[in-house]
């Protein structure tokens, strides 16, 4: 067995070298990505599309592909933007604009745990003041 293995040494070292490679190769491209700021469908595919085409990616991969944005920290960003009062569904359609890959039940998530942290204020049914406190627009869906 010993003998199997060490003669099988040379081939695992060349496949592990291999696989380093791409590995290195697919990080680089990961960076690209996050340095694009949620552009890349803009810059990719035109301006035309930069508001209507979208990108499926499953939960477990999405703070990969957007650079670490979580929901919180994804609400965070938009209020910090346009402070207000907002409605989940429209902050969900603001994250998607910006290319974070945050879900509803995310965005609803983090919503809820905004508030139990004193982030924001819940104003009336399924709506959240964030930031200045004497605010009162209201962004309505389009």
């Amino acid at each position: 067995m010993v003998t199997d293995l060490a003669a099988r040494l040379p081939e695992l070292e060349a496949e592990a070298e291999s696989l380093e490679r791409k590995a290195k190769a697919l990080r680089q491209v990961v960076e690209g990505i996050k340095a694009l700021n949620g552009d890349a469908t803009a810059i990719l595919l035109g301006p035309a599309f930069a508001n209507k085409a979208s990108v499926i990616v499953p939960a477990h991969h999405a703070r990969t592909v957007t650079g670490g944005v979580s929901g919180r920290e994804a609400v965070r960003r938009i209020v910090a933007d346009q402070p207000g009062v907002w409605k989940v569904a429209d902050l969900r359609k603001e994250a998607e604009r910006r290319g974070y890959g945050v879900t509803t039940m995310g965005i609803e998530k983090a919503v809820r745990r905004m508030m139990e942290t004193g982030e924001g204020q819940k104003v009336g049914y399924g709506r959240y003041r964030f930031g200045g406190a004497g605010e009162e627009r209201l962004r309505l869906a389009e």
